[in-house]
C-alpha cells in the first residue's frame, strides 16, 4: 500500500513547530515558489504518495528518524528546565551526525546529482526512489562530510524564533568558520562546529559553554534564518516552517531583499 513519503523534513521535525488547528497539527510556511506564507498540515507538506517503498519508509524511521527525535526530545527537556542534566554519549552523537547526512542526502540536489550519474535512473527513474534509501544506507559510512566537527547547541532565548528549512540543515559560517545549524525547534537547534570554533566556546575551568542568544540579540536569529532561505534556496528551493507567521514575514522580506 502506497504512503505519502515526506521527502525530506519529516514529520516529528514539523510538530515541533507546528500549532494545533480543528484539522490537526499544522505549520505556517514560506513557499519560495511564489514567496507566500501559507498553512498546511504537517501530515502533508512536503509529501509525495508513494515516494518511498515501505521497506525504505522502515528503514528511515527505524535507523534514522527515531534514534534522532529520541535524542532531541531530551534536548528539548533540558532547555526548558524540565531535565537537570544531558550529555551527549556517542551513540547520541552518531543518532543526529546521522540524521544530518541522511537529510542532506534526501535534497532534491542531491537526488538530481545522483541521478545524472546513475544509467539506471535515466532509463528507469521510478528505480531512483525505490533504491535510494538503501543506497543511502550503504554509502553512509564512507560519508566525511562531518569529519572533524564538534556538536554543540545553540538555545534561543530572543523574542525572535528559529525557522527550519525543508533541507532541514542550515550553512553557516560563524568567524569565517563553516558550521552546520540544524533547527530542532524555535527555541533551540544543534551546532555542528569546526574545532578551532569549538574550542572557543570552552570557558576558563574548561567546560563547553552553549550558544545562548539572549533577549535583545534578536539580530543574531536573524542571521540564521537568514542563512536557511539561502540553504533552502541552493538545494530544494521549496519551503521554510514557522512556529508564527512573524518570524515567516520578516524572513520573506529579508530574501526578497537578497533578491534584488
Amino acid at each position: 500500500m502506497e504512503v505519502k513519503s515526506h521527502v525530506q523534513m519529516p514529520k516529528g521535525l514539523m510538530k515541533a513547530f507546528s500549532h494545533s488547528t480543528k484539522d490537526g497539527k499544522c505549520v505556517y510556511y514560506l513557499d519560495l515558489k511564489d514567496m507566500e506564507i501559507k498553512e498546511a498540515k504537517i501530515n502533508e507538506l512536503g509529501t509525495v504518495r508513494g515516494l518511498y517503498d515501505p521497506k525504505s519508509e522502515d528503514m528511515l524511521d527505524h535507523l534514522y528518524e527515531s534514534p534522532f527525535f529520541q535524542v532531541t526530545q531530551d534536548i528539548k527537556k533540558f532547555y526548558s528546565g524540565k531535565l537537570e542534566v544531558f550529555s551527549l554519549t556517542p551513540e547520541n552523537e552518531k543518532a543526529l551526525k546521522d540524521f544530518l547526512t541522511i537529510s542532506l542526502m534526501r535534497s532534491d540536489a542531491t537526488r538530481e546529482l545522483a541521478a545524472s550519474k546513475s544509467i539506471l535512473a535515466s532509463i528507469f527513474p521510478e528505480s531512483l526512489y525505490k533504491y535510494f534509501v538503501p543506497a543511502m544506507q550503504m554509502a553512509l559510512p564512507n560519508i566525511s562530510l562531518l569529519d572533524g566537527l564538534h556538536i554543540n547547541f545553540l538555545l534561543n532565548g530572543s523574542k525572535l524564533p528559529l525557522v527550519a528549512p525543508r533541507n532541514c540543515v542550515v550553512f553557516s559560517f560563524i568567524k569565517s568558520l563553516g558550521s552546520y545549524i540544524l533547527p530542532i525547534s524555535p527555541y533551540c537547534a544543534i551546532l555542528f562546529q569546526s574545532e578551532e570554533l569549538y574550542l572557543s566556546t570552552f570557558n576558563e575551568n574548561g567546560e563547553i559553554c552553549y550558544a545562548f542568544v539572549k533577549e535583545g540579540e534578536e539580530g543574531t536569529i536573524r542571521l540564521i534564518n537568514i542563512a536557511a532561505g539561502m540553504s533552502e534556496r541552493a538545494t530544494n528551493n521549496e519551503f521554510l516552517i514557522g512556529k508564527n507567521r512573524e518570524e515567516l514575514e520578516i524572513l520573506k522580506i529579508d530574501l526578497s531583499g537578497e533578491q534584488k
